[in-house]
């Protein structure tokens, strides 16, 4: 009877395989589920051997571990691309950052191309100031133009007075007009223009200097102008510019005029 039970049980606790109840065994799903944690390799070979029928949604999760391993060597990938701070220092240091050294308007190509936009700029806006300044110098019928800070002097005749003008002494260019009237003599210079167009600066003072693009005109002396110079009188700015146009058709007009003059008396 003994005998018979124990075979009984033995009979019971090892039920066939594909059965239901070998299915519904809390035991034998708890292998299952520890096999699949252990080795999920080995675990799909034995279910694919024990029990073909059973549902493949177990293994689903396997499918998602070659993707987490690709996005690993992914990942690995792009950190290979990312330099090291040890690079990054070196790379630093090997620079030559001491501006007291490195002359940054040495390099051909830095020279090139530096403020090149502003150059430009700079040019065309010199270009249309000469142009309108030639401009306005023919439509007043003047032979040069003496301008400050604060007043514009067209000279049309070949010998100007510069100075101070007052009711009793007059001037041809009154030099008061720039605000430092007490600065200036009644007669402090001459520009004058000889027979072949060049114009010339006389200083009359007989105690301050004139200058003429930082070349000192001593008292009593004379300097040949150029157009477009800078001429400073007593700390007071000018720029003299002359119209090249109008200054031939002055000087030919002139020897024509001598020429008439020349057959007339002979």
């Amino acid at each position: 009877m003994a005998k018979h039970l124990i075979s009984t049980d033995i009979s019971v606790e090892k039920p066939a395989l594909g059965s239901a109840s070998f299915k519904s065994c809390p035991q034998t799903n708890a292998t299952s589920i520890k096999e699949e944690q252990d080795g999920p390799r080995y675990q799909e070979s034995v279910h694919a051997e024990l029990t073909p029928t059973i549902d493949t949604a177990v293994s689903e999760p396997l499918l998602d571990n070659p993707t987490a391993e690709q996005d690993g060597v992914l990942h690995e990938s792009d950190e290979d691309d990312i330099p090291y701070y040890s690079d990054i220092e070196a790379m630093v240091l090997d620079m030559d950052l001491d501006p007291d050294e490195q002359d940054l308007h040495s390099s051909e190509e830095v020279s090139r191309y530096q403020h090149e936009e502003t150059k430009r700029a700079i040019i065309r806006l010199e270009q249309s100031a000469h142009s309108c300044m030639q401009r306005a110098i023919a439509s007043h019928g003047a032979l040069a133009i003496l301008y400050g800070r604060h007043s514009k002097h067209y000279i049309k005749k070949p010998e100007v007075l510069l100075g101070r003008a007052t009711f009793e002494s007059p001037v041809d260019i009154d030099l008061g007009r720039e605000g430092r009237s007490n600065k200036i003599s009644r007669r402090q210079a001459i520009i004058k223009m000889d027979k072949g167009g060049s114009f010339c600066l006389k200083n009359l003072s007989s105690r301050f200097s004139i200058s003429m693009n930082s070349k000192e005109i001593g008292p009593k002396q004379s300097l040949n102008l150029n157009s477009s110079c800078l001429i400073e009188i007593r700390g007071m700015p000018f720029i003299f510019e002359t119209n090249p146009t109008r200054v031939k058709m002055y000087v030919d007009s002139m020897k024509t005029s001598q020429m008439q003059e020349d057959q007339i008396q002979t």
